[in-house]
């Protein structure tokens, strides 16, 4: 095995989330809730409500990318990933977005 260490002004912050336990009645609704995930409207922890255009607009500007998917190339589907791509001196600023989108989204018929 081999070791090398890049120095980087930039981390990814990857988080897997099991979904075995998710229950067959929502299973044909993955697709749909991967496409909206970082598209709708967010309430912070701060308590500021942000519009989903904001939410977009904020993590275009805070962040290299993002991306939420099933599992990791094809393989382990049976898990959520959600990734941000961030400069380090925002490392913090990208748990803040992982914990705010998902626990609070807001899910608005309207979206």
């Amino acid at each position: 095995m081999t070791l090398k260490i890049v120095k980087s002004d930039f981390v990814a912050v990857h988080s897997f989330f099991s979904l075995a336990k998710l229950p067959n009645r929502l299973r044909p609704y993955i697709s749909t809730y991967l496409s909206a995930f970082f598209s709708l409207p967010v309430r912070r922890a701060s308590g500021e409500v942000l519009s989903h255009e904001e939410v977009i607009n904020q993590l275009d500007d805070g962040t290299v990318s993002y991306e939420a998917a099933l599992g990791i190339s094809d393989q382990f589907t049976e898990s959520l990933r959600v990734t941000f791509k961030v400069e380090t001196s925002q490392y913090e600023s990208a748990i803040a977005w992982l914990r705010d989108i998902l626990c609070n989204s807001i899910f608005d018929k309207e979206r």
